[in-house]
């Protein structure tokens, strides 16, 4: 995370969801959602062990120098993690079936541009 922030780049992350018409299967938007619930719930036990640390610091960085999401409010906001986290993710569907979709995913995959989405 540290050379990220030196670099003053951004690692780009694209999660694909596939099989979005299988029935059962999650849409982009739903997988969206259960990755940001995942990551408040992580948030919260991180928080909770560092409030629990028998050092009493109160900073941004766990026991093992890992940086914590500092949010602002009740919930993560996945389009902007914030100015001190050098990530952003981006989340899309496409299948087999979809060539358009497959393309754009070598594209990021070769290139790092990532996919015009819906």
């Amino acid at each position: 995370c540290q050379s990220w922030k030196r670099s003053g780049k951004k690692l780009v992350i694209l999660v694909v969801c596939t099989k979005s018409d299988e029935k059962g299967a999650k849409n982009h938007k739903r997988m969206k959602i259960q990755v940001r619930n995942e990551l408040d719930r992580l948030r919260k036990v991180d928080l909770a062990l560092a409030n629990g640390g028998s050092n009493g610091e109160n900073n941004n960085h766990g026991r093992n120098g890992a940086v914590k999401l500092e949010v602002k409010g009740k919930t993560i906001d996945l389009e902007h993690l914030g100015d001190d986290i050098p990530v952003s993710l981006h989340f899309m569907e496409t299948g087999f079936g979809d060539l358009a979709g497959l393309n754009a995913v070598r594209e990021f995959v070769a290139n790092g541009t990532l996919p015009k989405l819906k």
